[in-house]
């Protein structure tokens, strides 16, 4: 039996040799016959066939490559959950393409995956948070501060000022511009603030008592390009009386095309983006916004060299280009630094401002309990002597009507971060390379740290508990070291508007809540309009 066994495995070795010998036969004799084929072809097609074989088997071995450290990239965060991707598309493939239903779908993953998930751009992961865990270690870390790679969109149009820089070029630039939000010096804005208010109140006015309702977005967004024209660049764009200005108009469109850029990998690179006609209308906006800014640089800087500090050319009141330039004067910024700072201060002093105080003003029309207190509050203030801004200070309410405001509808609905080092976080470590985002209108509504989160109650701010809450459940101007250094100019800026504006009219809201169609794109917003009816008061 033994040696009928050892016959057998004789065989069976004897017949596995013949078949490879076999197969290496074949093997050479079919690279034989394909080099015989080459060299009976011209030489050109020759060459170009064994070109796209080359090519064929280096996309082969890229593509098996590429999936191995998809594979290996996705088990290092395994313990979180995804939202749907596919390889190297991420989740762009999954996304709804109208603005409103991707903001939803995004919101309805909080949900779904507990308040943390992975959303796949590409081939980078990037993790949604609406946890206080996440968004203390993110926001609150002073190493963790160099900005996603989902801000990339925006580097074109800004550059890398305050907003998008990091390492020691935003710590150098963080602590010279500082100075320049300094309380007492933003009160040199309030005639500013309060003029724009008022022009304003009068279109408003024009509406009034009509029983028509307005999309008041878009008058809020010209009060505040105008505002924010005058006190960044010292110079009037009256975009309130004139919207079909290249400048108001560049400044409108341009955040739709990075939003629809920033969510397809496929406009990604240049070369294909400035093909599409998105991309030469972006391109087109761009360079209006940029020779004018430069413009109102260069300009400003012949007039300070030609002039004693005495004249009508430099303005009492110092706008914060001013302010700047007093840096370019000791050397410590260059025009193009100059430039980069006042295009991202009108980037976030603009749109986010002026979506704020827009969806304020539709609460309160949605909540007429909360505005006829907030009517009381300003009717007793005005009876009161003093300057403006004295009774301003004393308006609490006013002031907790803005922040309830902007914990349900936060101007920026996301604040990332990219990690440079293997960070533990919550008790895991999340690897280097990995993008966090603060999903901040999820936290804000995250039962977890707010009682009836859905509901517009400006109350909530004046409770001793919220006075003892973990600051980085409520972030609408970020938190930590990069938070935003605009925040007092804006609060000021709303509280003035709306003080105006609530003074002067009731307002009612059309639309419910489930009817507008809030948007996830760079700024926070509706698609379909904020309409509002405006009645005497």
């Amino acid at each position: 039996m033994i040696h009928h066994n050892l016959n057998y495995a004789t065989k069976n070795e004897i017949l596995r040799r013949r078949v490879n010998s076999t197969t290496k036969s074949n093997a050479t004799i079919h690279f034989k016959q394909l080099q015989a084929f080459f060299k009976t072809l011209p030489m050109w097609t020759s060459i170009m066939l064994q070109l796209i074989i080359t090519f064929i088997v280096i996309i082969f071995t890229t593509c098996l490559l590429l999936n191995l450290f998809w594979k290996y990239h996705i088990s290092k965060l395994s313990f979180i959950p995804s939202a749907p991707h596919f390889p190297w598309l991420g989740i762009a493939p999954y996304l709804h393409k109208k603005p409103h239903l991707m903001f939803q779908q995004i919101l309805q993953y909080s949900k779904k995956y507990g308040n943390l998930y992975i959303v796949w751009f590409a081939h980078i992961p990037a993790i949604f948070s609406s946890t206080v865990e996440y968004s203390e270690a993110v926001l609150g870390s002073k190493d963790m501060l160099k900005k996603s790679t989902l801000y990339w969109p925006l580097l074109e149009w800004l550059g890398t000022g305050l907003l998008t820089s990091y390492g020691s070029k935003w710590k150098q630039r963080r602590r010279a511009i500082t100075p320049t939000f300094h309380f007492t010096i933003l009160n040199d804005f309030v005639e500013i603030f309060t003029r724009q208010a008022e022009s304003l109140v009068s279109r408003f006015d024009l509406k009034c008592n009509t029983g028509k309702a307005i999309d008041i977005q878009f008058p809020v967004s010209l009060a505040v390009l105008d505002v924010i024209c005058e006190t960044a660049m010292g110079v009037k764009t009256n975009a309130q009386e004139s919207s079909n200005s290249d400048y108001a108009k560049a400044v409108f469109s341009l955040n739709g095309h990075l939003q629809k850029r920033q969510w397809n990998p496929w406009l990604w690179p240049k070369f294909i983006y400035q093909l599409t006609q998105s991309g030469k209308n972006y391109y087109k906006d761009l360079k209006i916004l940029h020779d004018y800014t430069v413009s109102v640089i260069n300009k400003r800087i012949e007039s300070r060299k030609a002039a004693d500090a005495t004249t009508s050319d430099v303005p009492q009141k110092k706008a914060f280009l001013d302010m700047l330039l007093d840096l370019y004067d000791k050397g410590e910024i260059d025009v193009e630094g100059i430039r980069e700072e006042v295009d991202t201060f009108m980037f976030e002093g603009h749109d986010t401002t002026a979506a704020g105080l827009s969806w304020i003003i539709y609460l309160l029309g949605r909540y007429p309990k909360v505005q006829e207190k907030l009517h009381q509050e300003i009717d007793k203030i005005e009876e009161r002597s003093g300057c403006f801004i004295d009774k301003l200070k004393e308006c609490k309410y006013l002031e907790h009507v803005i922040k309830e405001g902007l914990r349900l509808h936060p101007p920026v609905a996301l604040f990332a971060r990219v990690l440079e080092q293997d960070t533990k976080i919550d008790g895991h470590i999340v690897p280097k390379g990995t993008e966090i985002g603060v999903f901040v209108k999820a936290l804000h509504l995250n039962p977890k740290y707010w009682n009836e989160p859905e509901k517009f109650n400006p109350d909530r701010f004046g409770e001793d508990s919220f006075s003892k809450r973990n600051p980085y459940i409520y972030v609408p101007f970020s938190a930590g070291s990069r938070n935003c250094i605009g925040q007092k100019f804006a609060m000021l800026e709303e509280k003035i508007f709306l003080y105006h504006i609530m003074s002067k009219f009731r307002v009612e809201s059309v639309q419910k809540e489930c009817e507008v169609e809030e948007s996830f794109e760079i700024i926070h917003r509706s698609t379909n309009g904020l309409w509002i009816k405006f009645f005497s008061r």
